[in-house]
């Protein structure tokens, strides 16, 4: 008699990154860059918040895209299609009271 273990055991853990993976079927890493640290992630569409969670950059702060040397402040509840090779930055929100 043998026993059937064809269900992988490890296949929970939906935080592990699988390295040995490089072309995963449905969704392709791509690195990008916040505030000068490198990223892996999925390419295609990441909410603003998940950006600012993966960087440990405050929920207040504002998250802008790099283009052609410009800074193009994100929307808190935005919306972001990520490609490789995409930098962004993060800064305190200007505050009127000084």
């Amino acid at each position: 008699m043998h026993e059937h273990k064809n269900a992988p055991e490890a296949h929970e853990g939906p935080a592990e990154k699988r390295h040995g993976h490089e072309h995963e079927h449905n969704h392709h890493e791509v690195e990008i860059k916040i505030n000068g640290k490198h990223y892996k992630v999925h390419e295609g569409e990441t909410s603003v918040k998940q950006l600012k969670q993966l960087a440990g950059i405050p929920l207040a702060d504002v998250l802008a895209r790099v283009v052609d040397n410009h800074l193009h402040p994100l929307p808190d509840d935005g919306v972001v299609c990520i490609k490789q090779g995409e930098v962004f930055v993060s800064h305190p929100r200007e505050s009127s009271s000084s």
